[in-house]
């Protein structure tokens, strides 16, 4: 193997195994969910509040665990990890909120581990913000003004 590619494989063992691990930590989420896992736990009274608007919404429990799914899934086979990068984030901002707010000091290393996995892949994936990023941005195949 050539010392490049050597040195390149090194630099990405770090991004994979942390993109694997939140990929698969937000599937096991997604499964528990719809088979029925995880329910219980020690939780206050804002907790329950926010979980039962939640799961009395009809859909807003599910449309979180399908997107926690296809979020986690799309980072566990390597494609489209950006795309799952976005479709986490509003819900990694939340669990870092659910658990710093109405939890203070209770689950807090899921909360820190979930959104330095996220920063942590967002910086490795920056590339593929660019265009997002730009202040303006050309419509279909027309050039920036």
């Amino acid at each position: 193997m050539q010392p490049e590619a050597k040195a390149r494989l090194i630099r990405t063992i770090p991004v994979h195994i942390v993109r694997t691990l939140l990929g698969a930590l937000f599937v096991f989420a997604g499964v528990a969910y719809f088979v029925g896992l995880g329910e219980g736990g020690e939780e206050g009274e804002g907790q329950i509040e926010l979980i039962a608007a939640f799961a009395s919404s009809g859909y807003l429990m599910a449309l979180i665990k399908v997107t926690e799914l296809i979020g986690g899934l799309l980072l566990v086979v390597n494609r489209f990890v950006p795309l799952g990068l976005l479709l986490l984030a509003p819900i990694t901002l939340n669990i870092a909120l659910f658990h710093f707010v109405l939890t203070p000091g209770h689950d807090i290393g899921i909360s820190i581990f979930v959104v330095a996995a996220n920063v942590f892949l967002a910086w490795a994936y920056r590339s593929a913000w660019r265009g997002v990023l730009s202040a303006r941005t050309p419509i279909g195949n027309a050039s920036a003004e």
